[in-house]
């Protein structure tokens, strides 16, 4: 009887642990500009290689910790980092970076 309780007790402790070690959730959202959507914006995860872009509409979906740091960035804008916070819909409005456009040089 007293090894059934300890493996009832080792088996809610696995799961347990299990749910805190893949604590993951779905952002999605859009990243726009005073004009419209932008595609194409980097979207990633703070301190990891866990990425993704936004598409011809400015959407965006990635799978991040529940503590994550988005970054976007994009040239010709500034970068920008939002807390996720426990958020599933995060939108994010771009803000052109001038210093950045005087240093592009087109050569056609």
């Amino acid at each position: 009887m007293r090894n059934n309780y300890l493996k009832r007790g080792l088996f809610l402790l696995t799961i347990l642990c299990y749910g805190f070690t893949y604590a993951q959730q779905t952002v999605t959202g859009t990243v726009s500009d005073e004009t419209g959507p932008v595609p194409g914006v980097n979207v990633l995860e703070r301190g990891t290689s866990n990425g993704t872009t936004t598409d011809f509409d400015g959407n965006y979906s990635i799978e991040v910790n529940d503590d994550a740091v988005l970054v976007f960035s994009f040239i010709g804008y500034q970068t920008k980092e939002v807390s996720v916070n426990d958020q599933s819909v995060i939108n994010v409005n771009m803000v052109t970076d001038s210093e950045s456009l005087d240093d592009v040089i087109v050569v056609g």
